[in-house]
């Protein structure tokens, strides 16, 4: 009685605070970027500077929190920037709409990711860092070939 389960508890909790942390400054600093209409590789450096801040404030092992945190900082703020801008190039909405929107949309990416953490703690890091290789390699070949 009283083993170890405390502690590991408090581990998850960690690690899905770190999680939603991310999730949620991603989208709020895609959004701000996509409501500035520039500077999506300053968003992004300045969302990544808050988040190891944080983790840095509240003591919590840099690497760890890093490994956690990031992956799905960058899928949100990635999806929610490029959300927006699609919906303002292609279906030609205000920039008052398509911020909130795709904010939206990339919260829903964001939870969906966390779901992944009922089949391992590895999956969804792993998850999230293909999908950013893949939509920075996708952002650099749509820039490349316009």
């Amino acid at each position: 009685m009283g083993g170890v389960e405390p502690v590991a508890a408090a581990g998850y909790v960690i690690i899905a605070a770190h999680a939603v942390l991310g999730v949620l400054l991603g989208a709020l600093a895609g959004a701000i970027v996509s409501a500035l209409g520039r500077g999506l590789a300053w968003g992004g450096v300045a969302a990544g500077a808050i988040y190891l801040g944080e983790a840095l404030l509240h003591s919590t092992r840099l690497v760890a929190a890093a490994l956690i945190g990031l992956p799905p900082l960058i899928l949100t703020l990635l999806a929610c920037w490029i959300v927006a801008r699609r919906l303002q190039a292609r279906l030609k909405w205000r920039r008052l709409w398509a911020v909130p929107a795709a904010c939206a949309a990339a919260l829903v990416v964001g939870f969906l990711w966390m779901l992944l953490f009922r089949h391992s703690v590895q999956l969804p890091i792993t998850v999230a860092i293909v999908a950013d290789v893949g939509l920075l390699g996708w952002l650099a070949y749509s820039r490349n070939s316009t």
